[in-house]
């Protein structure tokens, strides 16, 4: 199956390659017409789509070889590949819900595929997130229809938007899918679900807002701050796919559409071989995923070196694909957005230098003695090294190569002075890294502002809402709506059968003795 999707995708790149931009009409056996839509965001991001999960699906066959329904993981992951592809070529709002709505549920489905406590409760906050953001499309489409609520449309839509790219305060349900198998999370934090929602405001919102500036600056900041707390490796990097997510979402405030979805595709690229890396070496130590449990002899020198490769050009190493997106974004955002927004850009730009350092200063540099475990020499070394070898190439010259196709930018729009902000953040971001490497962070740092508990202890909400519903639904407006009235009805008619004699039995007496 595996071999197969590989056939299949590269059978895709070369076609969707070939194709020119456009609107294209398909007949499906003369009962209905399906419209699919080529342009630049749809081909670039199906394109790194295929390539991202070309790699994952070859990958998870070392990093599950051992599970015995992995038929069904193979199943699940095709459906929710398939499901992002629906959502790219749709051209119109009413029909990408069909895209949107099978997202949910195929990432539902593989959250929750390790069928415990933890992945269930983890499964729940994510399809109930996503179901907020289902409401908010419903709602969005008589808006869009309407020529009359364009204000109330966009509001629709980045609200939306910020459901699926787990801006906040829809935060929580990130880290939480991490209960996923890592592969999962490859996808999910790259080319997948968290876009979704971006490549939704990129194709269909044309506005500016404040709105996007503000609530992606507070995420980004807040994301990095918990990323330099956190200690899971795995949560870590899912932090700060919560950053970037943050960036670009900032990046559509200022308008910057073109931007935006370029820093998609390299953080995509990026994001995919970080997770492989460590999905390598969380395998290597049997699903520990503690990051001060591991040890220099964990490493191997493969994914350990591609790790390192990663969290530069994500830090925005000059010439690597992470600087070419975000320094353009810094660069665009210091003319087109308040300067107290520019300066909480900083300040996230330089934390998230931070913990790729401290993840690469504490898991490097770690001493603590403990037995070596060997990865099994039985899986073919080629599902390891052939997925990190593609995105590790394509972290490091995918941004220049796309960016002058994209951004139509020349090979000597770089000058020296360009180098000087980025390597100053990323010499502050080390030595913040190596600083923060040691000591602790207060709770609500930890707990990601308090939203976590706050989800976790939505149970005593929905008991509440049980009591209201009692209270309301099931109470007050039943006895004033129907089952009151039926009720009030027959105890009319006893009344009237008792009252009658007494108010008409003196007439009627009357009229017959008269």
């Amino acid at each position: 199956m595996v071999y197969m999707f590989m056939i299949i995708s590269l059978s895709s790149i070369i076609w969707v390659s070939s194709l020119k931009m456009g609107v294209i009409y398909l007949n499906l056996m003369n009962i209905a017409e399906v419209i699919l839509m080529f342009d630049i965001f749809s081909g670039s991001l199906s394109v790194c789509l295929v390539i991202i999960s070309s790699s994952v699906m070859l990958w998870s066959y070392f990093y599950m070889n051992s599970d015995a329904q992995f038929r069904r993981f193979a199943s699940l992951m095709i459906l929710f590949i398939f499901s992002m592809l629906v959502l790219l070529f749709i051209p119109t709002m009413v029909y990408s819900i069909i895209g949107w709505d099978c997202l949910g549920v195929s990432s539902f489905l593989l959250v929750i595929y390790y069928s415990n406590r933890k992945s269930l409760s983890s499964g729940m906050l994510t399809g109930l997130t996503n179901r907020i953001g289902d409401a908010f499309f419903l709602l969005l489409i008589p808006f869009q229809l309407s020529s009359q609520s364009v204000t109330w449309a966009m509001i629709m839509m980045i609200s939306l938007s910020m459901t699926k790219s787990a801006q906040f305060p829809f935060s929580s349900w990130l880290p939480a899918a991490m209960a996923a198998p890592t592969p999962v999370s490859a996808l999910v934090h790259s080319s997948t679900l968290v876009t979704a929602g971006m490549f939704l405001l990129v194709r269909f919102n044309f506005n500016s807002s404040i709105m996007m500036i503000l609530f992606g600056s507070f995420t980004m900041l807040m994301a990095s701050l918990c990323a330099c707390a956190e200690s899971d490796l795995k949560k870590i990097i899912a932090l700060s796919t919560l950053s970037q997510l943050g960036v670009m979402m900032i990046a559509l405030g200022i308008n910057f559409k073109l931007l935006c979805f370029f820093h998609l595709l390299c953080h995509a690229l990026l994001k995919a071989l970080l997770f492989l890396c460590v999905g390598s070496l969380i395998h290597s130590t049997f699903g520990s995923q503690e990051i001060r449990g591991f040890n220099n002899s964990h490493f191997k020198l493969w994914p350990s070196s591609l790790l390192i490769v990663g969290s530069m050009s994500l830090c925005g190493f000059p010439m690597m694909t992470g600087f070419m997106s975000k320094d353009k974004i810094i660069e665009s955002f210091y003319g087109g957005a308040p300067f107290f927004f520019y300066i909480l850009m900083l300040m996230g730009v330089g934390l998230s230098t931070a913990y790729s350092m401290k993840l690469i200063f504490v898991v490097l540099s770690s001493n603590k003695e403990s037995e070596q475990v060997m990865i099994s020499s039985l899986t073919p070394k080629m599902f390891v090294k052939l997925p990190l070898m593609v995105l590790g190439i394509s972290s490091i010259i995918a941004g220049y190569m796309m960016s002058k196709k994209m951004l139509l930018l020349s090979s000597s729009f770089l000058n020296y002075a360009d180098f000087i902000i980025p390597i100053l953040f990323i010499i502050s971001g080390i030595m913040i890294g190596i600083f923060i490497s040691h000591i602790s962070f207060p709770n609500f740092v930890q707990s990601m502002f308090f939203l976590t508990p706050i989800y976790q202890n939505s149970s005593m909400v929905m008991i509440g809402c049980d009591g209201v519903s009692k209270l309301l639904d099931n109470g007050i407006i039943e006895w004033v709506g129907p089952k009151g009235y039926n009720y009030n009805s027959g105890t009319l008619d006893i009344f009237w059968l008792l009252f009658t004699p007494f108010l008409f039995g003196p007439i009627i007496m009357l009229i017959l003795m008269g």
